[in-house]
């Protein structure tokens, strides 16, 4: 037997060495992938923790701002708010909270004499504003470009927020001092001229009413707590009937 051939079949394993190193190669394949599920899901655990906790963070800021809107309080100073129809305003930062016509529409003028029609109109960063017409962006305004922005309601949707208001402001009963409650069945609200002016009052119950009358008699005329306001001209008037 030559040398050569000798050699020959010494190399002849090599094959089942390339094999095993092939399923060697597999094997580590797997533990690397099981490594990256393992990372991948170890990643999803902590984005679902902080998700959560931005979640529940934003959560609190939202009640808290809630309880102070409804206490009268601006959610960024905590100065008390100025009340109108539609609009809330902080006169010591500037806070607005601002409702939107449902019905009616909100009309963007523009520098150049321009006009956009849009069902809601936002604030954004950037001093800019995203009117919505439809459920859909249709306009992105620079704050440069807009002149002023118009809100046209129609009167039966100023009525009913009105209404609407009313029911849900929380008031403080005029004679006990208590908080009453918007949906109370017993609230009374009267209309009636102390001095010359017309004043409006809210009590609780019609005891806390009848204890007001008792103590604070009207003075331009003796029948002005029976007497219907726009049957009436011998006061000033405040609100209208």
């Amino acid at each position: 037997m030559s040398l050569l051939s000798r050699k020959r079949r010494k190399k002849e394993p090599e094959p089942e060495k390339k094999i095993a190193v092939m399923d060697q190669e597999e094997k580590l394949q797997e533990e690397v992938t099981a490594l990256d599920q393992d990372n991948k899901e170890a990643t999803l655990d902590r984005v679902e923790r902080e998700v959560e906790a931005k979640v529940n963070e934003a959560v609190e800021h939202t009640i808290e701002q809630f309880k102070l809107l409804e206490q009268g309080r601006c959610p960024g100073c905590g100065t008390r708010l100025e009340e109108f129809l539609y609009t809330s305003i902080c006169t010591h930062c500037g806070f607005s909270k601002r409702l939107s016509p449902e019905t009616g529409k909100v009309v963007v003028h523009l520098h150049d004499g321009g006009v956009i029609e849009c069902d809601k109109i936002f604030e954004i960063r950037g001093n800019a504003h995203l009117c919505v017409r439809h459920d859909v962006v249709v306009a992105r305004l620079n704050e440069s470009a807009v002149n002023y922005i118009e809100y046209v309601w129609t009167p039966e949707e100023l009525e009913d927020i009105r209404q609407r208001k009313e029911r849900e402001v929380l008031r403080m009963c005029d004679w006990c001092g208590r908080k009453i409650p918007g949906d109370s069945k017993e609230t009374t609200d009267i209309r009636v001229a102390i001095g010359i002016y017309q004043n409006k009052f809210f009590f609780c119950c019609k005891k806390c009413f009848g204890s007001f009358q008792k103590q604070y008699p009207a003075r331009v005329h003796r029948d002005c707590y029976e007497r219907a306001c726009e049957q009436c001209d011998e006061c000033i008037k405040k609100f209208d009937t």
